[in-house]
């Protein structure tokens, strides 16, 4: 990936999710927890996790965005506005909104917009990475 290239502004990433329990249930193991005991079995009673729905979103911009071994994750600021139902589908994109270095070291920092179907947005927030020179 040619970074010096990218300019603000530039959508670097689009994903359409669909937030399954399959996902859900992947995520809520890696971070140690369990499927709420009143969710129904197909996982269409139950809300994701508010940080699942940010994860999926980072991991796009993570995969399009072709992020070198190294890469840390540094900060995050986001902002949940409407809870994610298992079962929902989701449109996530990414404009970069900082490309530089610093001390031989790349800083990007993307914003991010997740939408749901009906086009209200259930997360917006930023999300910087530095990159290994």
């Amino acid at each position: 990936m040619e970074y010096e290239s990218l300019v603000l502004g530039d959508i670097v990433s689009e994903r359409f999710y669909n937030v399954d329990s399959d996902t859900v249930e992947a995520y809520l193991e890696a971070i140690g927890a369990s499927k709420p005991a009143d969710a129904d079995n197909d996982g269409k009673d139950w809300f994701a996790p508010p940080m699942s729905v940010a994860a999926l979103g980072l991991r796009g911009v993570i995969q399009d965005l072709s992020i070198p071994e190294g890469t840390l994750h540094v900060s995050q600021d986001l902002e949940f506005n409407k809870a994610v139902k298992v079962g929902a589908k989701l449109f996530c994109q990414a404009k970069l909104s900082q490309n530089s270095i610093r001390s031989g070291k790349r800083f990007i920092a993307v914003d991010l917009k997740i939408e749901n179907t009906d086009r209200a947005t259930v997360l917006t927030g930023k999300s910087t990475l530095v990159m290994p020179s």
